[in-house]
């Protein structure tokens, strides 16, 4: 087994630097909040996201 990551997780509210990061690296990238919105959308077609923020509101529309 070589030395290095087998996969990078971005562990901020919006992903951000996701496509970045998938398009510079060799493995898999990942974030939280597209991992939630994929779970989400392959249980049910509806569901809500709830915000703290007004800016978070219009990145996520």
């Amino acid at each position: 087994m070589q030395p290095g990551y087998s996969a990078f997780i971005i562990g901020c509210p919006v992903d951000q630097g996701l496509r970045e990061g998938g398009e510079i690296l060799d493995i898999p990238v990942t974030g939280i909040f597209q991992t939630v919105i994929y779970t989400a959308a392959m249980l049910s077609n509806k569901f809500a996201i709830i915000c703290q923020s007004f800016r978070l509101i219009e990145w996520y529309s």
